[in-house]
């Protein structure tokens, strides 16, 4: 490894481009560039300030590095969130067909009894 390579590469761990951040209070991920964070510790589950204009958000770091990098961890977070998303569907989709099983099973138990009574 060349020694500019070595230096470009020690320069993105300890000085990042972008950060993934996490914002606790509306539950939302977002790619940040670091001259807009405020942080006292590079670290990921760090907390940090946002600047958004004069406004500033309470985040946590994710990750961090460069614009590249902190897409594709963002990618996976997305595709992590969408896998579980479905997964709670498809539980919840068998949970609705149980349920409307035995109500019809009941239902039908009902229309018998009342039916058999009918004819007695």
């Amino acid at each position: 490894m060349s020694l500019r390579k070595l230096i470009k590469d020690t320069q993105k761990k300890t000085n990042p481009s972008y950060f993934l951040k996490y914002f606790k209070q509306d539950d939302t991920y977002s790619i940040v560039k670091a001259n807009c964070v405020e942080v006292e510790q590079l670290e990921a589950g760090t907390s940090c300030r946002v600047r958004d204009g004069k406004d500033f958000h309470d985040g946590t770091i994710v990750t961090f590095g460069d614009k590249k990098d902190v897409s594709n961890a963002a990618g996976d977070i997305i595709e992590k969130i969408e896998n579980e998303s479905a997964e709670n569907m498809e539980k919840e989709s068998a949970k609705n067909m149980e349920k409307q099983s035995a109500e019809s099973m009941k239902n039908e138990s009902d229309y018998k009894a009342w039916h058999n009574k009918k004819e007695s």
